[in-house]
């Protein structure tokens, strides 16, 4: 058994690789040292702890070590239990080990991580519970990642975990890396569970099979986790494996039943609210689609023009309903469209495709000219545009402030100038500022 010992604790984030390989990544932003498990190596100011337990481990030592003086100041446990729940996860022992999780007083990210690559290692929910519930005190977790994890038990103990979900008080990130679960539970039923969790901001699920024993995505589901009031992010991503089944993606339905939910009321409706309008809240979505077809297209559409607090939308289009290298049977353009009328998408990424026809990118180029919001633009391949360089100069003239500098005529000289700064090297973004307000080159005014 090793464990290992941080010295300083930065804030947890997710680097996400987007790639037409989907590889997704989540990294540790912590400095290790490695050390022997012996209570008394452990300094009282160390925040993070990591343990890797196997079938010869003590877990009376591991108990020991959790609830020593290292645990006043403990804010992260990250937990490799490989191989250890096949004859053992009854054992009395390991259920203390997971209480004295719970009883850490200042816990605020929890990680199951299992080493092994080749098969994913079980996790009685149970002990989750045990490890979650109030009465174990855990009431300050804000971040739960089960990577690698095949969670099992009875559907009683599933839903006492669900259970414990919905009520958790702090739990804002969600993540679980997984393409297995017992038949006692499903995916809708985790959805559900976290769509009312009062604090959740981040849902992230990575399957690394396109089958996946969680089950068939249900619509409702989906939309009811878009109406939670405290999410913000959302990350559903499968990897294909050529596998036949495909009931983890996003299909058509579900894709719809996202858009919809996503779709904001008229400007009146949001003035005068009713009691039957829900807003959803969503700022960053990724989703993995097979296929998308016209009609998850256009309700995409739809969403894109009236939405008003989505900032970024990435899509992973493994295949399509229509043949995109067709221009009378292209859809993919229409959102180029919809863009003309949305004000607040800063970045939009479409991956999964090895070419697109011209007409996708003549109609991106079109709405570019005029959209003066989006910042970051990839279409399949970007690389391969034929019209890529034209598309990165409007991209660049938006994050060097372009949108501020056209929709506001009372905008100061030194917003300008501040622009021009920021476009020194580019002579074609230079030309174009000094085209839209020559009266930069004025010498007279400098001062003003």
């Amino acid at each position: 058994m090793t464990v290992t010992q941080s010295i300083t604790h930065r804030d947890y984030d997710y680097n996400t690789i987007n790639t037409p390989s989907l590889a997704v990544y989540h990294s540790l932003h912590v400095i290790m040292v490695t050390t022997a498990l012996v209570r008394k190596s452990f300094a009282p100011h160390s925040s993070c702890l990591e343990v890797q337990v196997d079938e010869s481990s003590d877990i009376a030592q591991v108990k020991a070590t959790l609830t020593g003086r290292a645990s006043t100041s403990l804010q992260e446990v990250k937990l490799d239990l490989s191989r250890f729940f096949q004859n053992n996860h009854r054992n009395k022992k390991l259920r203390k080990v997971f209480k004295a999780l719970g009883a850490l007083p200042h816990l605020k990210t929890l990680r199951f991580h299992y080493s092994s690559t080749d098969t994913l290692e079980r996790l009685p929910v149970h002990l989750l519970s045990i490890a979650l519930s109030e009465n174990a005190g855990c009431n300050q977790l804000e971040i739960l990642e089960l990577n690698q994890v095949n969670l099992t038990g009875t559907v009683e103990e599933f839903n006492e975990f669900l259970s414990i979900l919905q009520s958790h008080p702090s739990l804002s990130v969600f993540s679980f890396s997984t393409s297995g679960c017992c038949s006692s539970s499903s995916i809708n039923a985790l959805l559900r569970a976290l769509s009312v969790t009062p604090k959740l901001e981040r849902v992230i699920i990575y399957s690394e099979k396109g089958q996946s024993p969680w089950g068939r995505l249900d619509s409702d589901s989906i939309a009811a986790l878009c109406r939670s009031a405290s999410l913000r992010e959302l990350q559903h991503l499968v990897l294909y494996d050529s596998t036949d089944s495909m009931t983890n993606f996003f299909m058509d339905e579900h894709t719809i039943a996202l858009a919809q939910t996503l779709s904001m009321p008229a400007i009146d409706s949001i003035v005068q609210p009713t009691q039957s309008t829900t807003i959803s809240y969503l700022e960053e979505i990724m989703i993995s689609c097979w296929p998308l077809g016209k009609a998850g297209v256009d309700a995409l559409c739809r969403m894109i023009e009236s939405n008003r607090t989505l900032h970024k939308l990435t899509m992973v289009i493994y295949e399509l309903g229509e043949d995109i290298n067709k221009e009378e049977t292209c859809n993919i353009s229409n959102i180029a469209t919809a863009l003309y009328l949305n004000s607040t998408l800063q970045s939009l990424e479409l991956h999964g495709r090895n070419e697109i026809g011209k007409w996708v990118e003549e109609a991106f180029l079109h709405v570019m000219q005029s959209n003066v919001t989006l910042t970051n633009l990839e279409l399949f391949h970007m690389n391969g545009l034929f019209l890529g360089p034209f598309l990165n100069f409007y991209l660049k003239l938006n994050r060097a402030g372009r949108g501020s500098l056209l929709q506001n005529q009372n905008i100061s000289r030194s917003k300008w100038v501040d622009s021009l700064i920021l476009v020194r090297n580019d002579v074609p973004c230079l030309f174009y500022f000094l085209s839209m307000n020559p009266l930069l080159c004025n010498c007279s005014s400098i001062f003003e």
